[in-house]
């Protein structure tokens, strides 16, 4: 798939000999030949290049049309004058198939968990294992994703939606290139998911506690802060239920003074009960703060330390401004006040 390890100047000079060759040789299937030889070596600057296989299911896909089966036995319904879901079983490829013929750029949200290719026997690609032994393991595992992901992306409302797929260290950083190559206008996230806190022991390898989850933010969610809805986490390996712990606002630790960051000391407005009102402006070095003057009925906080020295916020106003904004900000009621801190 493309020319790979080749320098521009090297590809240059190819491509100019290609030239050449079109006018000694202009019978059309030269031409074509040469032709699809310069598409190659134009094709790909950057990026993953494997070998591309194809699986059975795409075969069947050339010549025959998947259609959907309703098993009326398998109904969940409380009220059938709701909205309802419904399950699709089957092969993911012939359903994503069919849903890019009911639901092209409809779906707002996908979460895939393909196989992780980790060489233990653990998927199969044309009804064969593919194992470690397999040396083209990697090229089916990226072939058999490309053609999902092209499909989900063909279903996915272009305008506001995420994708999100997991994955481990066997396949993340091709999943990455794969992802930013399908999906090159979207903003594109790798995060961590904590399996097993005390760590998954391996032989002759280090403990793995994570897993690699990727958000693709597609239009509006890839310019917009994906808010916090809940103050609970959830563990999905068991029922419990933890509550998210929020960073505070003010600055702790090294450089954690007013004049560490002068631009990082201003009040933060609120009512008599305790409501956030506005941001305050920032107060210069050598200027008092209790000079700062405040409507009535509202109260400036500062952040000052336990200790009573003056200390910082984390963000700067604007900062701040833009994160309350996104929702990523709550304030609770403060019931009582000292000092105005």
């Amino acid at each position: 798939m493309g020319a790979t390890n080749l320098s521009k100047i090297k590809r240059d000079k190819m491509i100019r000999f290609l030239e050449q060759l079109k006018e000694r040789k202009n019978d059309d299937d030269t031409i074509i030949a040469l032709n699809e030889i310069e598409n190659q070596l134009r094709e790909k600057k950057f990026g993953i290049v494997y070998e591309e296989h194809k699986e059975e299911v795409d075969k069947l896909l050339e010549e025959n049309i998947p259609i959907f089966i309703e098993d009326e036995s398998k109904i969940i319904c409380k009220d059938k004058n709701l909205p309802y879901n419904f399950i699709i079983e089957g092969d993911n490829l012939q359903a994503l198939y069919l849903l890019e013929k009911t639901h092209r750029g409809k779906v707002d949200c996908i979460y895939i968990d393909p196989p992780y290719n980790s060489g233990a026997r653990d998927w199969k690609y044309n009804n064969d294992y593919v194992d470690g032994n397999d040396t083209y393991r990697h090229s089916k595992w990226l072939s058999m994703m490309r053609v999902r992901l092209e499909h989900a992306k063909n279903i996915l409302n272009p305008k506001d939606s995420v994708l999100i797929c997991t994955i481990d260290e066997k396949e993340f950083s091709h999943l990455g290139c794969l992802l930013e190559e399908i999906f090159p206008e979207a903003n594109i996230q790798m995060i961590s998911s904590v399996i097993n806190v005390k760590g998954t022991a391996r032989d002759n390898e280090f403990a793995r506690v994570n897993e690699y989850i990727y958000c693709v933010r597609i239009g509006e969610c890839g310019v917009t802060a994906l808010p916090l809805h809940s103050e609970w986490l959830g563990n999905v390996k068991s029922s419990g239920k933890n509550k998210v712990r929020l960073a505070g606002l003010m600055r702790s630790g090294t450089g954690s003074g007013r004049n560490d960051s002068p631009g990082c000391f201003y009040p933060i407005i609120v009512s008599e009960d305790g409501k956030f009102i506005r941001v305050g402006d920032v107060i210069e070095p050598g200027i008092e703060r209790t000079s700062y003057k405040v409507n009535e009925g509202e109260i400036a906080i500062w952040p000052i330390h336990k200790d009573g020295s003056e200390g910082r916020w984390m963000y700067r106003p604007e900062g701040l401004k833009n994160l309350i904004k996104k929702g990523y900000v709550f304030f609770w009621k403060i019931k009582r006040w000292k000092n105005g801190n």
